[in-house]
């Protein structure tokens, strides 16, 4: 176990466990915080997006982490956390992200009723998105 050293004005909104990498995921509003959890080492932190982080996860094929907020928008850093694109289709918070299991593609729900679809690999969305009534 280890500790985070937090202000008493933040607080953990999200944590993500990659057991590829040994590290673990923590958002705190709108930062992500990356530990390794075998060593209790933070590998790197830095300011994310503009609103608070709502999910997290990663596509190793590629070196993406991948991020849902509360704007709607879906930011999917590469190595060394360098913005590589950003999808804006969604316009409330993004709830939950999930893998398709037949390629580079990622699902979005989001509160606005939605499930949306996204290429990694152009970077279009799908064609095929669910919205409920």
């Amino acid at each position: 176990m280890f500790a985070i050293g937090l202000p008493k004005s933040e607080w953990i909104t999200n944590v993500m466990l990659d057991e590829t990498l040994d590290y673990i995921y923590v958002t705190v509003n709108t930062k992500l915080l990356v530990y390794n959890w075998k060593t209790s080492t933070e590998i790197s932190s830095f300011q994310a997006c503009e609103r608070q982080i709502t999910c997290v996860m990663c596509y190793h094929p590629y070196g993406f982490t991948i991020l849902g907020s509360k704007d709607g928008k879906i930011k999917i850093h590469g190595l060394d956390h360098v913005l590589v694109h950003e999808f804006q289709s969604q316009y409330k918070p993004i709830t939950s992200l999930a893998f398709y299991p037949y390629g580079p593609v990622i699902l979005a729900s989001a509160a606005d009723k939605s499930i949306r679809m996204y290429n990694l690999r152009s970077f279009k969305e799908s064609r095929y998105n669910i919205e409920f009534i």
